[in-house]
């Protein structure tokens, strides 16, 4: 195999945009960020890529084109080929024969799925600008299966999330309409058709640091298995009397702190009826 020297970008890239459009640039800030036109600047940009860098793919020749320099990459020595080079966000699906070679090459793979549907492209890159601990909480895209009755997310720090669509009630006169699938508001909301559900109620539905985080905020005297107890009843919508096998005075008991946990019998008839496991209580 023949080693090929090449001149690298001296910086490095926290986006790297597969475009040339330079108003993306602008969108997501010159000093951290690189458009590639064509496969000799993806070879130029590709030493400098680390773990955390994050590639937008904005179309599927870009994204071929990608795949045709990670090839020269290989052939010609240029980089670390074998190495991750960080995540990659796909704003149109790739070719299926492609999906393997992606995977193998970066951390993550976000939007490989026709289905996969983002915010619209101003949005996800204000998101995708944003501060760690804003983007977090925020959703970039996700995609639906209602033959299984699930929900896949990706928050704005790339971490997906799965929710069952169970979890969406109807409320009033809205219903979810899960054939009309949408992300909106700068990622603080998911919406199907007329039914919209807030960021934060999935997030504290799914997310155990979402929890953790929210929590930490409440006051200590607020905290252990009693109010925990108490905010994911109320927040499931039952009564103290809706638990099989454990009376409502047991229940009021456990939520008042008079008694600190229940023992492993009653501990798993609560987490059954909360639908919930046993450790992640206290977490809410």
């Amino acid at each position: 195999m023949t080693t090929t020297t090449r001149k690298s970008k001296t910086s490095t890239p926290r986006f790297i945009v597969l475009d040339t459009n330079v108003a993306l640039l602008s969108l997501l800030g010159k000093s951290h960020s690189t458009l590639c036109a064509d496969e000799n600047d993806i070879l130029d940009v590709l030493p400098n890529a680390t773990r955390e860098s994050l590639w937008i793919s904005t179309s599927l020749n870009s994204t071929d084109t990608l795949l045709r320099a990670m090839r020269n990459a290989f052939v010609h020595g240029y980089g670390e080929p074998q190495r991750q080079i960080g995540n990659l966000l796909l704003l149109e699906c790739p070719r299926p024969k492609a999906i393997p070679f992606l995977q193998h090459w970066f951390r993550r793979l976000i939007g490989e799925s026709s289905s996969f549907k983002t915010l619209p492209q101003e949005q996800l890159l204000e998101v995708l600008i944003a501060p760690e601990e804003e983007r977090q909480d925020l959703f970039i895209g996700g995609v639906i299966d209602r033959e299984i009755g699930m929900l896949s997310l990706i928050r704005g720090n790339l971490e997906r999330i799965a929710v069952p669509l169970s979890i969406f009630r109807a409320s009033g006169t809205s219903r979810p309409n899960f054939s009309k699938f949408e992300l909106g508001d700068y990622g603080h909301s998911v919406r199907f058709g007329d039914y919209e559900a807030a960021a934060d109620f999935i997030l504290f539905e799914s997310a155990p640091d979402y929890r953790r985080r929210l929590n930490e905020r409440r006051h200590s005297g607020d905290a252990g298995f009693g109010p925990s107890l108490r905010r994911l009843r109320i927040q499931r919508g039952l009564s103290r009397s809706d638990f099989p096998g454990v009376s409502a005075k047991a229940i009021a008991r456990l939520e008042r702190g008079e008694v600190e946990k229940p023992q492993k019998k009653t501990l798993s008839a609560i987490s059954k009826t909360l639908q919930v496991n046993p450790d992640e209580i206290e977490s809410y």
